[in-house]
């Protein structure tokens, strides 16, 4: 028994070990693997001004995603020893989520999605076909499951100079989970699409009129368009209203159409 008591130790109670404090914070890459723990000892080191330190391997995170944040934490590490003193057999650590002793932070991740160039002739409406490009995700495994749409930001006509806008994208993981909200998703606007104009029919109709008659009384409105789009009219895509047709003689079969023109040039008229 003496020589027992010689040579036994006392094992240290958890009650003795310094209690770690554990926060680690990076953004999401698909996996719960955490590499920059950051280890607060609190304890003195040896050089009696800064604390112990210590390392660890083997950091995983409770939760890969941003939605945890707030109740997040360190759910596995192995500490190991440090500098200035710290020996990770004197340390132990809070194993569940504590805002002050151990959590963790996923910040999303940026993601680009670009629109696409698009060609159309003008039809009245912000449509537009395509799907943005999409940049490279962060997660392993997750995939583009919805390509979202593109559309104008302006309906009228312009060549290589009007706007197209992507939007609508999200994500799943490789268990068909949607991890959108772990993205900071960006849309990139197309500065160079194109909306050509849509072709305007104008016919003056035929009408009889008394030679002694102002021509433009006995004509007047008397003239139909083919072409308009989206339900609009000559009352509300023309500049100036309806165009008004005008014979200058009874010998001169050739009518003359005061010209109002297409309200920001969307039509190209064809008299």
């Amino acid at each position: 028994d003496l020589h027992r008591r010689r040579h036994s130790f006392p094992t240290r109670r958890s009650s003795d070990l310094a209690t770690a404090k554990l926060s680690a914070q990076r953004d999401y890459n698909g996996t719960t693997a955490l590499s920059n723990v950051t280890i607060d000892t609190g304890v003195q080191g040896t050089d009696g001004v800064t604390n112990e330190t210590l390392t660890f391997t083997g950091a995983a995170a409770d939760n890969k995603n941003v939605a945890a944040n707030g109740s997040n934490f360190v759910k596995s590490i192995t500490l190991a020893n440090g500098a200035n003193g710290g020996v990770a057999s004197n340390y132990t650590y809070v194993s569940n989520y504590d805002s002050v002793n151990n959590h963790v932070t996923i910040n999303r991740a940026a993601l680009s999605v670009t629109a696409t160039a698009v060609t159309k002739t003008y039809d009245g409406t912000v449509n537009a076909t395509g799907t943005g490009t999409v940049g490279t995700l962060a997660g392993a495994g997750d995939f583009v499951y919805n390509a979202g749409v593109q559309e104008f930001l302006d309906k009228n006509y312009g060549i290589n100079n009007r706007n197209v806008r992507a939007y609508g994208v999200s994500i799943k993981d490789a268990f068909n989970t949607d991890v959108s909200n772990n993205y900071n998703i960006s849309y990139i606007d197309n500065v160079t699409s194109t909306i050509n104009q849509a072709a305007l029919t104008v016919k003056v109709n035929d009408t009889t009129m008394f030679v002694t008659q102002d021509a433009r009384t006995a004509t007047n409105q008397l003239y139909s368009y083919s072409g308009f789009k989206n339900g609009e009219s000559a009352a509300n895509a023309l500049n100036g209203g309806a165009l008004v047709a005008a014979n200058r003689s009874y010998t001169d079969p050739a009518n003359t159409l005061v010209a109002y023109h297409p309200t920001a040039g969307t039509y190209s008229g064809v008299y």
